[in-house]
């Protein structure tokens, strides 16, 4: 099983160690072109984008084929000052291993459900091959809460965010409702480049945001 290891934070140049992490992987220069990998033919299909929304706020989409099965490792970092909000889209399921061992298939079922991790916990995600693999993360560091709910005099989401805001390290999973489930969907087919479109996608991660 090929592995990738990376730490992926709220701005696009961690776009290039994820490529550098690939490229030591395959022996292979994996490039990235307007914040985007696109995965050569001889490693599978597909991309990896992230649009940066704000300092200190970003979203993460994949949609993926990998040729051989594939484990995405991210490190603790202690500081642990990012919160991960990961959304399956997949038809097929993958696997995330949490930092106490537990496994966690990402099924049919689980596209019903958030996987929230904050930095200070490693994980796992194990993709299968020959299938396509369909997700987004929003990337949320701590300052940009921290100025929201200065700016606003108000608690910004609900009992994760505010639980992140107190650093503590934290990791589960969220029942979603229909109408976030909706609204995820559309964020993983928006236009990262589209100006307009990306107005509209900090719309709608700041409306994701605010049930959690």
């Amino acid at each position: 099983m090929h592995e990738i290891s990376s730490y992926i934070n709220s701005e696009t140049g961690c776009l290039n160690e994820i490529a550098n992490s690939m490229s030591l992987t395959y022996n292979e220069t994996i490039t990235i072109k307007d914040n985007r990998i696109l995965l050569p033919k001889s490693v599978g299909e597909g991309y990896m984008s992230i649009v940066e929304l704000s300092t200190g706020l970003a979203l993460f989409k994949a949609n993926v084929k990998f040729q051989n099965k594939v484990k995405l490792l991210r490190s603790v970092m202690r500081s642990n000052a990012h919160l991960y909000l990961h959304f399956n889209l997949s038809e097929s399921s993958c696997k995330l291993k949490k930092e106490n061992g537990q496994v966690v298939n990402l099924g049919l079922d689980s596209k019903e459900m958030m996987f929230y991790s904050s930095s200070g916990r490693g994980i796992e995600m194990e993709l299968p091959y020959g299938r396509w693999s369909k997700w987004i993360t929003i990337i949320i560091h701590r300052s940009w809460l921290t100025i929201k709910q200065l700016n606003y005099s108000t608690n910004v989401g609900g009992n994760l965010i505010q639980a992140f805001l107190q650093n503590k390290a934290l990791q589960g999973m969220i029942n979603l409702t229909m109408d976030e489930i909706s609204l995820i969907h559309s964020l993983l087919e928006e236009k990262d480049q589209d100006m307009y479109m990306c107005l509209e996608t900090k719309g709608k991660v700041l409306q994701l945001i605010s049930y959690f």
